[in-house]
């Protein structure tokens, strides 16, 4: 409720001074088709290490589905939009003597966006950029053939690890008009982690008791020890970000709250 509130505030303040046909509410549904470039490194490099000894690899993280709200003003050509996204993903590997290593995402984010288009009786479609920032959480953990979880210092890569995230976003919506002042929204968008000066953010385990083993996930399992051995922590290169990128796709019920 809480982000609802600041949502509808933000909007409706950004609405009151442009002269424009809606302001409009909307929630449903988001599907990402993520892609995740440095988790995918480290995916690739520990089922090659542990090839021998899986019954099932770690897999790339599916596409998954999320909550979404979104509060927006919208006029004859311009939109304005404050919206909020929640997914949850995980990969995890089964090894041979039944043990399992799990990883648990949780992914929220916030999004700004401003687009121009073409609106009239509610059906409308806009072109739309803006920028996108937010949290990715992630448990990492051991599961023994017994049932027994671990996030203790038993294994290497056990923690909770977390950091900051942010990027941009392109894409387009329509709303569909179905009943007075009730329309179908839908939005395809592709989302892309900022790169260069603003680098990503590594995920880091804050618990300073599990650190002896590491403070990050690398990038290359394979020559972790190897790594770890020569430096006294893991070099920035070899660190996995919060650098999930992907295509979205929204679909959700929309609102028209002052017209």
């Amino acid at each position: 409720m809480k982000r609802l509130f600041i949502i509808s505030v933000f909007v409706i303040s950004i609405g009151s001074h442009i002269n424009g046909q809606a302001i409009s509410f909307a929630g449903g549904a988001s599907f990402i088709s993520p892609k995740y470039l440095t988790f995918q490194y480290f995916i690739d490099s520990y089922n090659l290490y542990h090839k021998e000894y899986l019954q099932s690899k770690l897999n790339y993280l599916p596409t998954s589905v999320g909550e979404y709200l979104n509060a927006s003003f919208h006029g004859n050509h311009l939109t304005v939009d404050l919206g909020y996204q929640a997914f949850n993903m995980s990969s995890n590997a089964i090894f041979i003597n039944g043990d399992s290593r799990n990883f648990d995402f949780r992914v929220r984010t916030m999004d700004l966006l401003m687009g121009g288009g073409f609106s009239k009786k509610n059906l409308g479609i806009w072109a739309f950029g803006g920028l996108y920032f937010g949290l990715m959480k992630m448990d990492s953990y051991y599961k023994y053939n017994d049932g027994t979880v671990s996030f203790g210092l038993d294994k290497f890569l056990n923690g909770q690890f977390s950091n900051g995230m942010s990027g941009y976003t392109l894409g387009i919506k329509s709303s569909i008009p179905v009943y007075k002042y009730i329309s179908i929204l839908l939005k395809v968008e592709k989302v892309t982690a900022f790169r260069g000066s603003l680098r990503y953010n590594a995920l880091e385990d804050r618990n300073t008791s599990r650190q002896a083993l590491g403070a990050y996930i690398p990038t290359d399992f394979y020559h972790y020890k190897d790594i770890i051995t020569s430096n006294s922590y893991l070099p920035e290169e070899y660190q996995t970000r919060t650098d999930l990128e992907g295509f979205k796709y929204t679909i959700g019920l929309q609102i028209d709250i002052f017209k």
